[in-house]
């Protein structure tokens, strides 16, 4: 009897929280909005996963061309060994999920350049770059991105893979 008890209090919860974290209409309005003529200011916190482990601090801004399009610049700064720093136009595509207004998820490609503290020139080349952003409210957003960048100096390239576990954006 007390493992059916058991049974039916854990169903009886764990239905009660995915009740609970479905979109109502009233809450999914209010996220439905046109981004076009936004601007998102991020920072995001993460690194380079070949070795040497390199800690990555972005600092981006994205334009929306159009609802679903932006273009924006990123600045990272690539810490541990020779720390590094890369200024790098992008362009994403951003999708918009129906029944989860709040997420979106994006996919994008940037090409950019940078320097190291041995002052060495690189190209950064990021094909693909995905992410999500999670609208905490109108004006902010936590999310995480993750791309594959080919840095080249033309006599040799390296590819790495960045992963930012954390993005904090704000939206104006």
């Amino acid at each position: 009897m007390k493992k059916i008890l058991r049974r039916t209090v854990l169903m009886a919860l764990t239905l009660g929280v995915l009740v609970g974290m479905m979109p109502r209409t009233a809450d999914a309005e209010y996220y439905l909005y046109s981004r076009k003529g936004a601007t998102d200011l991020t920072l995001g916190l993460g690194m380079l996963v070949r070795s040497p482990v390199r800690f990555d601090l972005q600092v981006a801004g994205e334009y929306f061309l159009q609802n679903n399009v932006s273009l924006g610049l990123s600045f990272d700064s690539y810490l541990r060994g020779p720390n590094a720093f890369s200024f790098r136009p992008f362009a994403r595509y951003h999708f918009d999920i129906s029944q989860l207004p709040k997420f979106v998820p994006y996919v994008g490609v940037g090409l950019g350049g940078g320097v190291d503290t041995h002052s060495n020139g690189f190209m950064d080349i990021l094909v693909p770059n995905f992410g999500f952003k999670y609208a905490l409210t109108r004006n902010f957003q936590l999310g995480s991105d993750f791309g594959l960048h080919i840095f080249t100096d033309f006599d040799s390239s390296r590819v790495d893979f960045h992963i930012l576990f954390l993005t904090i954006g704000y939206r104006f």
